[in-house]
């Protein structure tokens, strides 16, 4: 493999992971936002669980 295309592949690399390193603003609260956390499941057997663990802290919704 030339120099150019491994400069060119680590380039490419780079302007991919960057975005996952910068900062991001701080997500609301979960107590400002209803206090219900949304969780969406794609199988019942995974909602049913999900409903059981979360009580009702939590809204599921099945695909």
């Amino acid at each position: 493999m030339s120099i150019q295309k491994q400069t060119c592949m680590m380039w490419g690399l780079v302007c991919l992971l960057l975005p996952g390193c910068l900062d991001s603003p701080p997500a609301a609260d979960s107590s400002e936002a209803g206090g219900k956390l949304t969780v969406v499941a794609t199988v019942g057997m995974v909602a049913d669980v999900v409903r059981n663990v979360g009580g009702d802290r939590v809204e599921v919704a099945q695909l």
